[in-house]
């Protein structure tokens, strides 16, 4: 019985303050549709407002603001940063609020308007529709009716316990979503949880009352952020082949735990190639408290690239986020420098090999004048006059120079000396690959 009395009395304390809520909502909507009704007539080719557009009409809502907040305080304090001439406008706008609040919302409509302009419709058939992505999910409400210019609506809304079903105890309060002009409203909820939400109309001389409940809807989980600070933490070579330490950290605003990481990685060509080539792609599976990991036996001196991936369980599905991507170089191995360096010094050795085969050919050969010995010196003195005479007096034949027999003795000698060095060079080149195929 107790049970049943204290279960009474809660249910009753929450109605009422619910009611209490619901109350200064409405006023704080109809002070609203009070101020943009002015702003209308500032701007007599328009007929409805979203928002305010002059400095008057924002000195006109702070109040209805303060009410919605409940920081009602008194007009002077509250008007009090305002310039004189949208300090009368704010006061008027805080002495209409305090009017509402001692009659309790209830005021007759003035003489001479219409009835329509006093009674206002309740909203019907208000409806929810969802879109999903990804990375959100958007709600928009709707709702049919007629009104009069400048009508604020209240979009109330009340969120149930998570769970498969929603829980319809009176215990859970209705609370104040949005305030708007439009008869549609796009909302961005937190999910996991059961939505239900209701509408009234409010104008400056009154409101309607509350529309029926729309069906109650619930808000899907999406997918995780990804993980964060993915890096690598050390690169280590262990018996010619490459470890990779890597680390990461949980995703942030999580809704649903991360179950697990997937990690993969795979080798890039460092060569681009005209025909399509497969490379393997290595994935591991890690739980969702480990936040680091080793890869191992990956080629020394390539390129890789590493991702990582937070996936969460719902119902029978998995929710994954977007991958998160680095880019290493593995080091190379001691072998590797080896012969690296090795295959510089075969380079470096059979450049300067065929240098030298090219001057033995004769391709940059120059011509001396040969030697005279000093005993002939003399006697060939005397000929130079007639040699010389006869020299001018030969034409050259074919363009070429003539030769002297010690001049060709010369060359022949240069020839038989180049043969034996042209066959040790051939030995050392192949000597030299031979030793690069082995290593």
């Amino acid at each position: 019985m107790k049970l049943c009395v204290r279960f009474f009395l809660s249910t009753l304390i929450c109605v009422c303050a619910t009611l209490k809520e619901n109350s200064a909502t409405v006023l704080s909507a109809r002070c609203r549709s009070r101020c943009l009704a002015k702003e209308i007539l500032r701007y007599r080719n328009i007929t409805t407002i979203p928002v305010c557009i002059t400095q008057d009409c924002s000195a006109c809502i702070k109040p209805c603001d303060m009410q919605r907040k409940k920081e009602m305080m008194s007009c002077s304090f509250l008007c009090g940063s305002f310039v004189q001439s949208t300090l009368n406008i704010c006061k008027e706008s805080c002495k209409f609020l305090k009017h509402l609040q001692l009659e309790d919302g209830n005021s007759s409509c003035p003489t001479g308007l219409a009835d329509r302009e006093c009674v206002l419709m309740t909203p019907e058939n208000v409806d929810v529709s969802t879109t999903n992505n990804e990375d959100t999910q958007n709600f928009s409400i709707t709702w049919n009716g007629t009104w009069p210019s400048a009508t604020v609506f209240v979009v109330m809304a009340r969120q149930m316990k998570k769970g498969v079903t929603p829980d319809v105890a009176p215990s859970h309060g209705w609370t104040e979503l949005k305030q708007t002009t439009l008869q549609t409203v796009q909302v961005l909820l937190q999910p996991l949880l059961w939505y239900q939400f209701k509408i009234a109309a409010t104008n400056q001389y009154g409101a309607s009352q509350f529309s029926i409940p729309s069906r109650m809807i619930f808000g899907r989980p999406t997918r995780p952020n990804p993980p964060r600070d993915f890096h690598v933490k050390s690169i280590n070579i262990v018996k010619g082949q490459v470890e990779v330490d890597v680390s990461w950290r949980k995703p942030d605003n999580i809704v649903l735990p991360v179950h697990r990481y997937k990690l993969s990685w795979s080798m890039r060509l460092d060569l681009h190639l005209d025909k399509f080539t497969s490379l393997p792609v290595t994935d591991r599976r890690v739980m969702g408290n480990i936040h680091q990991y080793t890869i191992k036996e990956l080629q020394p001196n390539k390129t890789y690239v590493l991702e990582i991936q937070a996936i969460s369980r719902w119902a029978e599905g998995r929710l994954r986020s977007q991958r998160v991507t680095v880019t290493i170089r593995t080091p190379a191995s001691a072998q590797d420098n080896i012969k690296k360096k090795m295959k510089k010094k075969f380079e470096m050795t059979k450049n300067s090999i065929v240098s030298s085969k090219n001057t033995a050919n004769g391709d940059s050969v120059v011509l001396s004048k040969p030697t005279i010995p000093t005993a002939m010196q003399g006697t060939n003195s005397t000929k130079n006059s007639s040699t010389h005479q006869s020299q001018a007096s030969t034409p050259k034949s074919n363009g070429r120079v003539s030769e002297s027999p010690n001049l060709k003795a010369q060359k022949s000698v240069a020839g038989l000396i180049s043969v034996p060095w042209l066959v040790l060079t051939d030995t050392v080149i192949a000597l030299v690959v031979t030793i690069l195929c082995y290593l």
